[in-house]
């Protein structure tokens, strides 16, 4: 994908479900791939892995046709111009500076953006999205961000690294507000995790309930902000995280719906699932230990 090639400047893009998706027995997930950068989500009805016609009509032609119940469910998130749930960006001083761009603009700043299929198994997927120099406020970055999903927990993990900080960034994550009014929590998982989300009835059309979460590393985690309201990203609340040139930071986004696989219907659920995955994490930190 190249700067040039923008809904502002070509209209639609021509990518089925407009980028890459990813998905396991639990929730799909997709990256808007034309310059956004912003991450969405499918609710599923059932674990089964969707068609793969989604997003295409009957004659083969990309199509948005995912945004009404279909048997296996459909897209239940209103991303806008916020960074979805799990979207990256760089805070700098009290500027939020966006990894792309929004729908409505001309043009990119990103040179070249690439994703790669690393791993395409029945019980492991992953891909890697790499931002080839990201130009902004006279800087030229690079981000890798490496997506990871297995079976059991209607979640993603994400893995960024980036080269050329100057020392003053903060990464922020991204988890879209635009449907509530709740205000954002957080939850102790446990000695090494923290939890940040809302629940509410903030499904596209707010029709349904949506349990929406970042789970970031303590060690990492700043605080949170909500976005600006005149900006590049909008409609977001953002975890900041430190992130240094010599290293990469890891965190998972999750969602939950109601009408989805697991049935999440009420906060304390959803609180619950947290706290489950939490200890997930917790065990799988002391197998790769060992």
């Amino acid at each position: 994908f190249y700067p040039d090639q923008l809904p502002g400047v070509i209209g639609y893009q021509h990518f089925q479900t407009d980028g890459p998706t990813w998905e396991n027995d639990k929730a799909g997930f997709r990256l808007y791939l034309d310059g956004r950068n912003s991450i969405d989500v499918f609710g599923k009805t059932n674990p089964n892995i969707s068609p793969a016609n989604v997003g295409l009509n009957s004659d083969g032609v990309t199509e948005n046709n995912y945004q009404t119940m279909q048997p296996w469910g459909m897209d239940i998130l209103a991303v806008g111009n916020s960074l979805g749930l799990g979207g990256i960006s760089f805070l700098v001083q009290d500027s939020v500076l966006r990894l792309g761009v929004t729908e409505q603009d001309s043009l990119g700043n990103v040179d070249e953006t690439k994703c790669t299929v690393l791993n395409n198994g029945p019980l492991f997927a992953s891909l890697r999205f790499a931002f080839n120099h990201w130009r902004t406020i006279g800087r030229d970055y690079s981000v890798s961000n490496t997506i990871s999903i297995w079976p059991g927990m209607p979640a993603f993990k994400a893995e960024i690294s980036c080269n050329n900080l100057q020392g003053d960034e903060t990464l922020v994550i991204g988890l879209v507000n635009s449907k509530t009014r709740t205000a954002l929590r957080e939850l102790i998982v446990d000695d090494n995790w923290i939890a940040l989300y809302t629940y509410d009835k903030q499904s596209a059309d707010t029709m349904s309930a949506i349990g929406l979460a970042l789970i970031v590393p303590r060690k990492s985690y700043k605080g949170y902000m909500q976005a600006p309201a005149t900006g590049k990203v909008a409609t977001s609340f953002l975890a900041k995280m430190e992130l240094k040139n010599s290293g990469t930071l890891q965190y998972y986004a999750l969602a939950a719906w109601e009408l989805g696989v697991d049935k999440i219907t009420d906060v304390a659920s959803f609180e619950k699932m947290l706290q489950t995955m939490g200890r997930q994490l917790a065990y799988q930190a002391n197998i790769e230990i060992k």
